[in-house]
């Protein structure tokens, strides 16, 4: 196991699929149903201050974030199913390993995302 895992105590979420809308104290209520809050956090664009739709929740203990993950991995939320998981500790083995894409047609292969796209793609 590497090294920043090892210090992931499963007490930190990452919330997934937010509504634009949603703010932290929102998140808070919702969640603390679930045990007690250390921090929360939802992640913003730094120009605008809109929600980039996701948001960290950290929890005192791992059973509360235990409960959370269960309780609202696939939670309506308006027009939008929460995706609640662990998060990942930044670092060089995380680093670069999640892309979301959205609005591609759905006449596209993935030779025709590749072209369409400035991107490198390693194999």
């Amino acid at each position: 196991m590497s090294k920043s895992r090892a210090h992931n105590d499963g007490t930190n979420l990452i919330v997934n699929y937010l509504p634009q809308t949603v703010d932290e104290d929102e998140l808070s209520t919702l969640f603390s149903e679930c045990g007690m809050i250390e921090a929360v956090k939802v992640i913003r664009d730094g120009k605008s201050q809109i929600s980039r739709g996701f948001a960290f929740v950290k929890f005192v203990d791992r059973e509360s974030a235990d409960k959370a993950m269960k309780k609202y991995t696939g939670f309506k939320m308006g027009r939008k199913t929460l995706r609640v998981s662990l998060s990942r500790p930044a670092g060089e083995e995380t680093r670069e390993t999640n892309l979301l894409v959205e609005n591609i047609p759905d006449s596209w292969t993935i030779p025709a995302f590749i072209s369409n796209s400035k991107c490198m793609v390693k194999s």
